[in-house]
């Protein structure tokens, strides 16, 4: 009878190879994946993400900043493995009612303010942060600046009585500080 190398099975048969046993010697990277991520000025968001090089991602997703729905899109440079990161988003929140959050933030003293009531903006984040990958997980925190920017409307003086609110809008923007805490799992 024959002797047969149990290797030499192993090797032939596909998909019975682990990714640490790779002929050119690296652990291959999956270049599609789900992120889930928590922010301070974006809220909560899910998005498909993908690696097309080690040290680039795309991701675009959908989310909720507590008042309505958004969605985002971005771009994020990282050292392959464990390392520092660049991360650029840009997105947008449809119209939602700002007065209640603004009201549990602020606390009972708060008076709505109408112009909050349909309230939508877009945003851009600049994050630079630190990542940790793990087998098929990266987990990440990062912190920078948020750009936001709408149209509020403008409140009608000359009319008697309370200010009413008139058609026409003024741009508001401002930048403010945020963060970024979440994690990538690679399908």
């Amino acid at each position: 009878m024959d002797s047969v190398d149990s290797a030499s099975i192993i090797s032939d048969a596909p998909g019975l190879v682990s990714e640490a046993n790779d002929p050119d010697g690296e652990t291959s990277k999956k270049p599609l994946g789900l992120m889930f991520d928590l922010g301070s000025m974006h809220g909560a968001m899910l998005a498909l993400t993908y690696r097309p090089a080690p040290w680039l991602r795309l991701h675009a997703g959908a989310g909720t900043n507590a008042v309505s729905a958004g969605y985002r899109a971005g771009v994020t440079f990282s050292a392959p493995g464990t390392g520092p990161s660049f991360n650029i988003e840009g997105g947008h929140f449809l119209p939602g009612d700002m007065n209640g959050v603004l009201k549990i933030l602020v606390g009972t003293g708060y008076d709505a303010d109408s112009r909050l009531e349909d309230f939508d903006y877009d945003f851009v984040n600049l994050h630079a942060g630190w990542e940790i990958e793990s087998g098929h997980l990266t987990f990440f925190a990062r912190g920078g600046a948020t750009a936001l920017w709408t149209r509020i409307p403008v409140l009608d003086a000359a009319s008697a009585g309370p200010p009413a609110l008139s058609a026409a809008t003024e741009p508001f923007w401002l930048v403010l500080p945020s963060v970024a805490f979440g994690f990538i799992g690679f399908l």
